[in-house]
């Protein structure tokens, strides 16, 4: 087991590898983009998330209990760091309205053609041909709103507000507005008409389909969504509106206390390969009660 993460502020390379408390270490050393470790018995590689330069130097060595910690300092800055903004801007989430119009193929008439299917079964939920896409804001938007329209610093009178706002958004009969994990639209059952699987849920008159249900399908392609995007998109929301970095994910049967660490991280995890843009947190399931803010999420 090995984690090798870059740290792009720190322009730091750090290195935690289980070596076995029965081995002793020959060698140390570091090729292109591999850390060589070197026993009596196997040689493990560690993939680095960033290329070895002559720049890269050793900062810090330690080898306990069968843990090898290694730190390489780096004077080049090969990757650029992601602020929260930057990696929650809708243009960066999967199945955005950038993303759609980025990879998806035109008519003659520049439309974007798609559809969005049942996951289960396959059958065609929504089509691009006569609906416009609209991104949300943010996840966090209706909060938002409802600070500013009870608490705007400019006016002297708070509760002399006639602004139409009513606390909800609704989108029309031909609008579909992008959530991070949901597609918002009118007119439109939870349910499959074919199957019958649940794909969402009716929320203030409107429904709200869970991407993680539905297929993107265009051309000969068929895309998934992974759930765990939509954590990872709920927490950069998160982060962004209230600017807290310590909440609660709460579902019907289970909870998660997170505490958000770090962000932009280029990691090397054993057997899987370097992940851009990562998050890095601490987090205690099913926690005592706490009074960090709680975020509802939905089942899958």
């Amino acid at each position: 087991m090995y984690l090798a993460e870059y740290l792009p502020r720190l322009k730091q390379v750090s290195v935690k590898a289980e070596v076995g408390t029965s081995e002793s270490l020959e060698a140390v050393s570091l090729a292109e983009n591999v850390l060589l470790i070197r026993t009596p018995t196997s040689t493990l590689e560690v993939p680095l998330p960033v290329s070895h330069t002559a720049s890269t130097k050793p900062t810090g060595y330690s080898f306990h209990d069968g843990v090898l910690s290694m730190t390489f300092s780096t004077a080049l800055d090969t990757k650029g760091s992601s602020t929260f903004m930057e990696l929650a801007r809708s243009n960066a989430q999967l199945w955005s309205v950038s993303d759609l119009v980025a990879k998806t193929p035109r008519d003659s008439k520049n439309v974007n053609m798609f559809q969005f299917c049942c996951s289960n079964c396959h059958a065609v939920i929504i089509d691009s041909k006569s609906l416009k896409f609209i991104d949300m804001p943010s996840e966090f938007w209706q909060e938002m709103m409802d600070f500013w329209h009870c608490h705007k610093p400019h006016e002297h009178h708070h509760n002399e507000n006639d602004k139409n706002y009513n606390g909800k958004i609704q989108p029309s009969q031909n609008q579909v507005y992008i959530g991070s994990y949901y597609l918002l639209l009118s007119g439109q059952s939870e349910k499959c008409e074919k199957c019958g699987s649940s794909l969402g849920i009716v929320e203030q008159g409107s429904t709200k389909l869970y991407k993680w249900r539905l297929n993107l399908c265009y051309k000969e392609t068929r895309e998934t969504y992974p759930p765990f995007a939509a954590i990872f998109y709920l927490i950069l929301d998160k982060v962004n509106s209230s600017a807290i970095r310590k909440f609660t994910f709460k579902t019907k049967s289970a909870s998660t206390n997170i505490w958000v660490l770090n962000l932009g991280l280029s990691v090397s995890v054993a057997d899987i390969p370097v992940l851009e843009n990562a998050l890095k947190i601490f987090y205690i399931e099913n926690p005592a009660e706490t009074e960090d803010e709680v975020v509802e999420v939905p089942e899958e």
